[in-house]
């Protein structure tokens, strides 16, 4: 199924309802979802998605889902209090924290497997910047959205950097490894 390109407006759109579906959990009170029929096509399209959450522009939270299982709007709202309340990296979000929070949303295209033969064949067909990668090796997976390029630009590093995030040992041969890459439209919204 072709995804349809996300207008600006809707993805600010998906911004808010992140916003609204922390601050609801913070107050104890989540808001009903708006009905899937108010939502625009695009929000209403089975999509994978990343939320991450920063507070004075440091990492707070980002949980994301590789996999698309529902409808991106119900997605995101989420993987908002996922990322706020639920990564196990962090404490919950605090009250005192809210009005300080800025969301970044990652809209996943479908995965595509990769073949390759060798470590060099992977590393040839990875677009730094564009490619999100999935790594796996038995049951041990892990990923990098491609803003991760920004921390690891070198194709060689953001492929160790990997593995080691996926507990996958450094001497696995490559060709023991599956591989998917996908891409992202992102939007982030201004820092508050």
């Amino acid at each position: 199924m072709e995804h349809k390109l996300i207008e600006p407006a809707d993805m600010r759109r998906l911004v808010d309802v992140a916003h609204t579906a922390v601050e609801g959990h913070l107050k104890s009170n989540p808001a009903a979802p708006e009905p899937l029929s108010a939502c625009p096509e695009a929000l209403r399209q089975v999509r994978g998605s990343f939320v991450t959450l920063k507070i004075q522009g440091r990492l707070r939270g980002c949980i994301g889902t590789l996999r698309a299982v529902q409808p991106l709007v119900e997605d995101v709202a989420k993987n908002a209090v996922g990322a706020a309340f639920h990564d196990p990296r962090f404490p919950p979000v605090m009250h005192t924290e809210a009005a300080r929070m800025h969301f970044h949303i990652s809209v996943l295209s479908p995965q595509s497997v990769l073949d390759f033969k060798s470590l060099d064949d992977l590393l040839d067909i990875l677009q730094p910047g564009i490619h999100g990668l999935v790594l796996a090796h038995g049951n041990r997976r892990a990923t990098y959205l491609p803003s991760v390029w920004d921390s690891f630009p070198d194709k060689r590093k953001f492929v160790q950097q990997l593995r080691a995030k996926a507990g996958i040992a450094a001497n696995t041969p490559a060709q023991d490894l599956d591989a998917w890459a996908y891409t992202v439209q992102d939007f982030g919204e201004p820092t508050r």
